[in-house]
């Protein structure tokens, strides 16, 4: 490609470059972004340009800048225009066991401020929210950062984590033992359950 080749071609070349570079053929990219495999091709052949938005998104799912898919050159030529994808990942990875440590943190505190007081019983019940406190933190860094293959695992985890808690949690305050006898809460997860796993096959319709 010479100096003088428009920029949508430029576009197009790098597109089609990385996309191959990831093993993946045009129908699985257009799947991951809600486009057809038809629009996908025409970004490659320099027919048609993404909106800036869907580059954005695109280079972000590459690992590079939006300067890398604006510049000719091989991808050694480039390098300086690549996304630090492993500090990346070590970052998030940081933030999301630091967010966990949160719910376990402030459970011990609870738990401990209680037991200070002779009067008071510690209630080990906080201890159980710690689980679906966590499980709800990653759920929610999954949508924003995570594959979405991930998402109905940590929502089943979620749901059934927090009906185990409210469970466990009547069975020790009811009187009389008579929370233990609500184990009929827990098939509200087989409806949640099933609903996860369907709503992770939802696609939305392809864009041309």
């Amino acid at each position: 490609m010479d100096n003088e080749t428009p920029l949508k071609l430029v576009i197009a070349h790098n597109l089609s470059e990385l996309r191959k570079a990831k093993g993946l053929t045009q129908i699985q990219l257009a799947d991951k972004f809600g486009y057809s495999d038809k629009a996908v091709s025409k970004w490659e052949h320099g027919e048609a340009t993404p909106d800036i938005e869907t580059l954005a998104k695109l280079a972000d799912y590459y690992g590079v800048t939006l300067d890398y898919l604006t510049h000719e050159g091989s991808a050694v030529e480039k390098k300086k225009y690549v996304s630090d994808t492993k500090v990346q990942r070590v970052n998030k990875t940081v933030i999301i066991i630091l967010s966990c440590m949160i719910a376990p943190l402030v459970c011990i505190l609870i738990y401990t401020a209680l037991a200070m007081f002779p009067n008071t019983e510690p209630i080990w019940t906080l201890f159980v929210w710690w689980v679906p406190i966590d499980a709800i933190i990653c759920f929610v860094f999954n949508c924003i950062w995570g594959p979405k293959r991930f998402r109905p695992m940590w929502a089943i985890l979620m749901s059934w984590t927090i009906i185990t808690a409210f469970y466990l949690e009547m069975g020790r305050s009811m009187q009389n033992g008579m929370g233990w006898n609500l184990w009929i809460i827990f098939l509200i997860g087989v409806p949640l359950t099933i609903a996860a796993i369907l709503w992770n096959h939802v696609k939305a319709t392809p864009i041309e």
